[in-house]
């Protein structure tokens, strides 16, 4: 018997502090954005940076969840721990995150780690822009995204893997056709039956008029080809990327 349970969990990590300090920024984005100038907001100085790391080796587990806490932000807030693991002490080599508990029976709610690709892209443009919680307004005030996941998600419980590939339909960075054309040449137990499947239409609501992505299923495997989307999926159309999602996790029919 299935289990339905509302959970979720959320860690949005950053980038090096250490390194780009002591060595300058050498990722693409950084080379990318090398010569763009920007202003510093005004306000009130946010302080030191907080290494948790000391107070862990220490067993002061306690002292590093308060430390954590982030505290009231301008605007919406939701309750979250931040700061820096330190992990390469030679270097001074310190990882950023950001802690989202589920706002939904958090003891027992899994942990989705969130690790932004780029490569050299911070894991806040995925905050912030793409799944949420937050968006920052001009005026340097949070607000909720409506669709964030930290709020809830339905989840089943399965007994063996699920898989979901999915693309953007103008995404040209990795294109959806590229995709069509490798997956067939992964070597894997139903391959056969993948190249054999029927790709079929799904839509967010039944009475919409519009059709919001292609299907294809192997068992609980899932190709997905979302309309209108892009290389960001979430930003370009974030009610069918939530759907998507959704289908896919609570295995609702297509």
């Amino acid at each position: 018997m299935w289990t339905r349970r509302i959970l979720f969990g959320l860690i949005a990590l950053g980038g090096f502090y250490g390194p780009c300090l002591s060595y300058g920024c050498s990722g693409f984005l950084c080379r990318m954005f090398r010569g763009i100038k920007v202003t510093t907001p005004s306000g009130p100085d946010p302080g030191k940076p907080l290494f948790l790391t000391p107070f862990l080796e220490a067993g002061k587990i306690d002292e590093a969840r308060e430390l954590s806490l982030v505290g009231p932000l301008p605007g919406a807030n939701v309750k979250s721990y931040s700061g820096y693991l330190t992990v390469n002490k030679n270097y001074n080599s310190n990882l950023f995150f950001w802690f989202f508990p589920s706002q939904v029976r958090p003891e027992s709610a899994p942990v989705l780690l969130w690790l932004q690709g780029g490569p050299g892209g911070t894991s806040m443009f995925g905050l912030f822009v793409e799944h949420g919680p937050y968006v920052v307004y001009q005026n340097l005030t949070f607000h909720l995204i409506v669709l964030h996941p930290n709020r809830h998600v339905c989840l089943l419980l399965w007994d063996f893997l699920q898989v979901l590939i999915y693309s953007g339909q103008l995404d040209v960075i990795v294109a959806a056709p590229l995709t069509e054309r490798f997956l067939p040449t992964v070597p894997w137990s139903k391959v056969e039956e993948y190249k054999k499947a029927d790709r079929f239409f799904w839509k967010v609501n039944p009475d919409d008029t519009e059709v919001a992505g292609y299907v294809r299923q192997v068992g609980e495997f899932y190709q997905v080809i979302v309309r209108g989307g892009g290389h960001i999926l979430p930003y370009d159309q974030p009610e069918r990327s939530f759907d998507m999602i959704d289908r896919f996790l609570s295995k609702k029919a297509w």
